[in-house]
């Protein structure tokens, strides 16, 4: 079976979401961490997160991952921890090349254009935008996190352009 996962990478609370070549959705999980003061913690925080998609991920083999993309509006230091933590997990996945058969980014403004139907909402306007476009595919769902929303999100377009294709 050929699965289509989804990562919302971030520092906070990753979103990942796995959809079966059906089309059905089939397991959501989410990495929570705290910050950490100093390289060593910031680091070992990065390489936590890496490790807990990488062992998602190989739960789905053969795969497609679709990653949302950074959001370059951002500004501050969690903007470098955020580009860190994101070099290390794509590094792992890449490294985990027999499990995946494609992986690709897209942009958060993509994402919600392409799930919604309407693109440059931000905040809490794009975070019901993208719940409500989820819901109506699956229904209720109740995730408390919006990152599971975004995660579901890229599945779908991954599951999406898979049949584009065919």
């Amino acid at each position: 079976m050929h699965w289509f996962v989804g990562l919302d990478l971030s520092l906070s609370c990753t979103g990942m979401a796995a959809i079966d070549s059906n089309g059905y959705l089939v397991e959501t999980a989410t990495i929570k961490t705290k910050s950490s003061k100093g390289l060593v913690g910031r680091i070992g925080r990065f390489r936590h997160i890496a490790a807990s998609v990488a062992s998602f991920v190989e739960s789905y083999s053969p795969c497609s991952i679709l990653i949302e993309g950074y959001s370059f509006g951002s500004k501050g230091r969690s903007v470098f921890d955020i580009a860190e933590a994101g070099g290390i997990v794509k590094s792992s996945l890449i490294g985990l090349n027999d499990h995946i058969l494609s992986i690709d980014e897209v942009a958060p403004s993509s994402l919600q254009l392409q799930v919604t139907g309407f693109g440059g909402g931000r905040g809490k306007a794009k975070k019901e935008a993208m719940k409500r476009a989820v819901e109506e595919i699956y229904g209720p769902l109740g995730f408390k996190e919006s990152d599971l929303y975004d995660a579901v999100g890229l599945a779908l377009i991954s599951w999406w352009s898979s049949h584009e294709r065919s």
